[in-house]
C-alpha cells in the first residue's frame, strides 16, 4: 500500500506545496486558498502530546512521579488542536471576505467537516465502547454519536474519554461559517486595516467573556453554558486573529511586521513556549489536589495553555526558511506522517491505555519506569491503528470532501 506523505521540501510555511507534490486528502484546503505545510507537524505534536499526557496520568507518574507537575500540563496538545481549528477553518472566509470573492457555503463547509471528524470517530467508539470500554455508551448513545457529552454529566467508563474536545470541536464548526458570515456584514464597508483592527479587538472581547466562564467552570459552575465552546473560545480565538493577520498580509501582497519578525525568530517562539511550559508545571500543584478547580490556578493554566499553543503555532503561519530547526523538524517526513495520521492517534490511545489501566500488567516499582512503559507500549499500538484508521476509514471518506463538477470525470481534481 501507498504511503500518502507530503515531501519533504523546502516550502515556506505561508505558500501552497511545490508542483508535483503529493497532498494527502486529509490536508487539502479549500480550493483557492494556500496550504500551509508545517501545520502537518504540529498535528502530531498535538496529538502524542495528549498520548503522553494521558499515559502519564493512567499509570500515576502525574499523581506521584518527581515530573508530574509537567506531565501534568501535556493536555496543552489539546489547545493545540484548537489553535490550528481557529486559523485553518476561519482562514479562507478571511481571505475571501477581503478579496472580495465567495467565501465558502455553509454546506459545503458542514460537508468537509462531517466527513472529516464522524466516520473515523464512530468507528472507535463503536470498537472501544464493546473492548475494552463499557456497552452502556449503547445505551445512551444520542450523547455519544452526536457529539453532546460536553454538555451533559457522562459517565467516565462511557464513550470515549478524550472526546468531549470533539464536541467542542463540533460546536466551533457549527457556529464558525454564522460568525463568518455577520463578520462579513459589519465589515463590508471597511478597509481592510479597520476590519483587521476591529476584528482583532472583538476577538479580544469574546475571550474576556470566555475567561470568565472559565472561572465560573473553575468555582464550581456545572451549567451547560460553561462546559462546551464558551469556555475555550480564548484558544479558538489565537487561531482565528492568526487568520486575520495572514489573509491581511496576502491581500496586501507584502509582509506584515508582525509575521516577517515571526519568520525571523521562530526559534525563539518555541524557546518561549518551553519557558511557559517550565512555569506552568512550577506553580502546578500535585498529587491531585483540586487545582484545576480553584479558580485563579485554573484561570492561569487556561491562559498560559492559549499562550504556549500559539507560541508553538505562530512560525507555521509566518514564513520563515526551511533551515530553521523548527521547521526542519516540523517538515521531517515522520513527523508529517504522524500528523497524518494524528486523528487516529488521538481517538484509539485511550484502548491499549484503558488496558494497561484496568488489567495491571505493568508492575515497575518507579513510576519513570511505569511511565515510560505505559507510553511505548500506547504509542507501538495506537500507531498502528491510527494508520488503518486513515488508510480503510478516513481517506474513502476524505475523497469526497469535494466531488467533483458535473461532465469533469476526467480531472483528477481535489483528494
Amino acid at each position: 500500500m501507498k504511503i500518502e506523505v507530503v515531501a519533504n521540501q523546502a516550502v515556506s510555511a505561508g505558500e501552497s506545496a511545490a508542483p508535483g507534490a503529493e497532498v494527502p486528502a486529509v490536508f487539502t484546503p479549500p480550493p483557492g486558498n494556500p496550504r500551509f505545510p508545517l501545520f502537518d507537524g504540529l498535528r502530531a505534536m498535538a496529538a502524542l502530546g495528549v498520548l503522553l499526557y494521558h499515559s502519564a496520568s493512567l499509570s500515576g507518574y502525574t499523581q506521584f512521579g518527581r515530573l508530574g507537575a509537567w506531565t501534568a500540563n501535556l493536555n496543552v496538545g489539546v489547545t493545540i488542536f484548537f489553535v490550528i481549528s481557529g486559523f485553518l477553518l476561519y482562514r479562507p472566509y478571511v481571505h475571501a471576505q477581503l478579496g472580495g470573492s465567495e467565501a465558502p457555503k455553509p454546506t459545503r463547509f458542514y460537508r468537509r467537516r462531517l466527513l472529516r471528524i464522524v466516520p473515523a470517530y464512530w468507528v472507535a467508539l463503536t470498537l472501544l465502547s464493546i473492548y475494552p470500554g463499557d456497552t452502556a455508551t449503547f445505551a445512551d448513545w444520542p450523547r455519544y454519536y452526536l457529539f453532546l457529552q460536553v454538555y451533559t454529566p457522562s459517565p467516565p467508563h462511557e464513550g470515549l474519554f478524550q472526546a468531549w474536545s470533539l464536541a467542542v470541536e463540533m460546536s466551533f464548526y457549527l457556529l464558525l461559517p454564522i460568525y463568518a458570515f455577520v463578520m462579513a456584514r459589519l465589515f463590508r464597508s471597511r478597509s481592510a486595516n479597520a476590519r483587521l483592527q476591529l476584528e482583532i479587538v472583538l476577538l479580544v472581547a469574546l475571550s474576556i467573556v470566555s475567561a470568565l466562564v472559565t472561572h465560573a467552570w473553575a468555582s464550581g459552575e456545572s451549567s451547560p453554558w460553561v462546559q462546551g465552546l464558551p469556555r475555550f473560545m480564548f484558544w479558538f480565538a489565537l487561531g482565528m486573529g492568526l487568520a486575520l493577520v495572514s489573509a491581511w498580509q496576502q491581500q496586501r501582497g507584502s509582509e506584515s511586521r508582525f509575521l516577517n519578525a515571526i519568520a525571523r525568530r521562530s526559534g525563539l517562539c518555541w524557546t518561549a513556549a518551553g519557558a511557559l511550559f517550565l512555569l506552568l508545571g512550577a506553580i502546578t500543584q500535585v498529587p491531585l489536589d483540586g487545582i484545576w478547580f480553584e479558580p485563579d490556578l485554573a484561570l492561569a493554566q487556561w491562559f498560559v495553555c492559549g499562550v504556549i499553543a500559539f507560541l508553538i503555532a505562530v512560525p507555521a503561519v509566518a514564513r520563515g526558511p526551511a533551515s530553521q530547526l523548527s521547521n526542519r523538524f516540523l517538515s521531517g517526513r515522520s513527523v508529517v506522517w504522524l500528523g497524518l495520521i494524528s486523528y487516529g492517534i488521538f481517538l484509539w490511545q485511550m484502548g491499549p491505555l484503558t488496558v494497561l489501566f484496568q488489567e495491571q500488567w505493568i508492575t515497575s516499582g518507579r513510576w519513570i519506569l511505569r511511565f515510560g512503559e505505559f507510553a511505548l507500549i500506547a504509542a507501538a499500538v495506537t500507531i498502528p491503528l491510527a494508520a488503518a484508521s486513515y488508510y480503510i476509514v478516513e481517506r474513502p471518506f476524505l475523497r469526497l470532501k469535494d466531488p467533483r463538477p458535473r461532465g469533469d470525470a476526467g480531472s483528477s481534481g481535489q483528494q
